[in-house]
């Protein structure tokens, strides 16, 4: 969807290793204990160094990351400019990026901020879901 936006093919490169979706169950019955999300870790550590990552670490420091760049965008976004707004939703999206994008003054930037979030919801997600119930969508 994100990579639609951004004017790019959807299909993965045949060239490339193929990675997992990350809606994917790692697990069939969900984690349920600090051991599932340990093991869920080292395979990712294992499938990385697979993949010829030559540093692995990086990877999960990115990963440890996300939560500091989301509550970034979170705070920037409603006051940035359209074209800024624009290209953070384009750069990182998750539901609650795109709910903050709905409280932007600009309507091509809460209209994106909607159709990411319905496209979103259509596809599974359940943060995203659940951000549109509350609309009354």
């Amino acid at each position: 969807m994100l990579r639609r936006w951004q004017g790019k093919p959807e299909g993965p490169d045949p060239d490339k290793p193929r990675i997992p979706d990350n809606s994917e169950p790692w697990l069939p019955g969900g984690v349920r204990s600090v051991a599932d999300a340990l093991w869920i870790s080292d395979r990712i550590k294992e499938t990385a160094e697979q993949w010829g990552l030559n540093k692995p670490q990086e990877c999960m420091e990115r990963a440890e990351a996300f939560p500091d760049i989301e509550a970034d965008y979170l705070a920037r976004l409603p006051q940035a400019s359209r074209d800024d707004a624009l290209q953070m939703i384009g750069r990182f999206l998750t539901p609650r990026v795109a709910e903050a994008a709905l409280t932007h003054p600009d309507p091509a930037v809460r209209e994106l901020g909607l159709r990411f979030l319905r496209e979103l919801a259509q596809e599974g997600d359940p943060f995203a879901a659940e951000i549109l119930r509350k609309l009354g969508e």
